[in-house]
């Protein structure tokens, strides 16, 4: 099983909003399409975005969404 083989994730500040529910529902919405590290790098990367965020209520959110909509845009790229 996929979840199994990957080590628990660090928080380090701004990527605390970021957990394996978060990467699950992000690959789930991707229907698998792309590997659980490429979206995992990928939303690291929008998360550290969020670093001084004042109000981080609805982070897990934005990070959701545009993890989502530059996976799609690198899939629709790599495709031609």
């Amino acid at each position: 099983m996929e979840r199994a083989m990957h080590a628990p994730m660090q928080s380090t500040g701004h990527e605390a909003y970021l957990d394996e529910a978060l990467i699950d529902a992000i690959w789930c919405k991707l229907d698998r399409q792309v590997t659980r590290d490429e979206v995992r790098r990928v939303a690291h990367q929008v998360a550290a975005r969020y670093r001084d965020a004042r109000i981080t209520q609805y982070v897990p959110v934005f990070i959701l969404r545009r993890t989502c909509e530059i996976l799609q845009a690198n899939a629709l790229i790599e495709q031609g």
